[in-house]
């Protein structure tokens, strides 16, 4: 049994399951139940509440009682609420969950598992489902999780989807998150910040295949927004070039960089014309071999001729696009 053969090499490891919360009741009883009928049973679960303004704090209260610890905050976005649970919490191992997703009941004994497994882990990670939370026809997805011999790279690479990595897919130890210091409160999003800076730090991630979490999908998230999602890449990148100072990290940062800001000026039509051509001199200046004369040239004229950013972002436009984007090798 997963239990008992780790309970005689650890001496049964205390795991802190810490949930933010931003008014997400009732989804947030699903969260709080997947924690609390969890196979590993030597847990404390503390909801961190970031001024919800719904019956968060009322039923926290009812339903569970000193089941569940309690914390209430001004809402300091998910970093600020992960970093007051972390606080909070006692445990040897850490489980971060956002208040409107759960995990599956044998997750974090399945990674515990690994951890012993693997000794030098840091951060176990495992399969993400994605659901939709409003109603209709029920649909999923899941999400290409898998090993990753280099971390950092797959994490830079636009192709390498973020690694498949969301926080409550993880789990992890409290040395890895005293190591690589607290989320960052200044970032809507701020897991690819914590995700870059814990590989550039060492951090050793293991993967865990069948240690479920189930992720939301919801019309309001942030994800939704793919003007703020290319802002907070980019916004996260610029951090990371003030770091990242070995090759070949730092040339794939600045490569992504280029890339990021070439599409925004192409795209972005709350940017005015001087906007866009600085994020064009931007992208040249990061990666010349990336942005060449001719992907720069385009981008000049089509930021400098009133209207013409609007045409080429039509629908009509889209597959012509996005194939000479890509034969440019602008465009990831």
């Amino acid at each position: 049994m997963i239990q008992s053969s780790l309970d005689s090499s650890t001496s049964e490891p205390l795991v802190s399951v810490v949930i933010v919360a931003h008014d997400n009741w009732p989804d947030l009883e699903l969260a709080v139940e997947s924690a609390l009928c969890q196979s590993w049973k030597r847990l404390e679960v503390i909801v961190v509440d970031n001024d919800s303004a719904d019956a968060t704090p009322a039923e926290i209260a009812s339903r569970y009682g000193a089941r569940v610890r309690y914390v209430r905050q001004a809402n300091k976005l998910d970093g600020g609420g992960y970093n007051r649970g972390i606080a909070e919490s006692n445990g040897d191992y850490v489980q971060l969950l956002d208040g409107d997703d759960f995990l599956a009941p044998n997750k974090i004994a399945r990674q515990l598992e690994t951890f012993l497994e693997h000794p030098d882990a840091d951060i176990v990670y495992g399969d993400v489902r994605q659901f939709q939370g409003q109603a209709g026809r029920p649909q999923w997805s899941d999400w290409d999780t898998r090993a990753h011999t280099d971390m950092l790279a797959t994490l830079i690479s636009p192709a390498g989807a973020g690694a498949g990595l969301v926080p409550h897919s993880a789990l992890f130890r409290r040395s890895a998150l005293d190591r690589v210091g607290p989320w960052d409160e200044s970032l809507v999003g701020a897991d690819m910040d914590f995700w870059l800076r814990a590989s550039w730090a060492g951090c050793v991630f293991v993967y865990s295949p069948g240690s479920w979490c189930f992720h939301r999908r919801r019309p309001s998230q942030m994800s939704a927004d793919a003007s703020a999602m290319v802002n907070r890449t980019v916004t996260t990148l610029e951090k990371a070039l003030i770091y990242i100072d070995r090759e070949p990290y730092r040339s794939m940062t600045r490569s992504r960089l280029a890339g990021l800001y070439y599409g925004s000026a192409m795209t972005d039509l709350r940017l005015d014309r001087w906007a866009a051509l600085a994020a064009l001199r931007s992208a040249r200046d990061l990666d010349p071999r990336k942005v060449s004369a001719l992907p720069f040239a385009i981008g000049v004229t089509a930021a400098s001729i009133p209207g013409a950013r609007r045409v080429l972002k039509a629908r009509p436009f889209r597959a012509i696009r996005r194939a000479v984007a890509r034969s440019l090798g602008v465009l990831d």
